[in-house]
């Protein structure tokens, strides 16, 4: 058998319990695309869009849920207060910026 990523070595080894936390090693394909394990993405509910975070030397994937699921009937008035914070934040940092300046 050749080595790579069918060798019984690194099958054992692409996924393991540390602790209460998962580790699954996922194949990179040519364009940079990941395929997330079935299982993870039926435990969180991810259908077909994820937010991925850069901290130092790590990625960390995590589902992407619309407001509306998140606040049922009243999600479009959540996503428009979101948008008032969001814009609100934006105005602040620009007069920081504006005093620092």
């Amino acid at each position: 058998m050749k080595a790579g990523f069918n060798t019984p070595l690194f099958y054992h080894a692409s996924m393991m319990r540390v602790m209460d936390d998962e580790r699954f090693v996922v194949k990179v394909g040519r364009k940079g695309q990941i395929t997330i394990p079935v299982e993870i993405k039926r435990r969180l509910g991810i259908r077909d869009r994820v937010v991925m975070k850069v901290e130092e030397n790590e990625i960390r994937i995590m589902p992407l849920i619309p407001l509306e699921e998140l606040f049922g009937a009243d999600g479009e008035t959540m996503r428009e207060v979101a948008r008032e914070i969001i814009d609100e934040r934006l105005r602040e940092i620009r007069r920081e910026e504006e005093i620092h300046v």
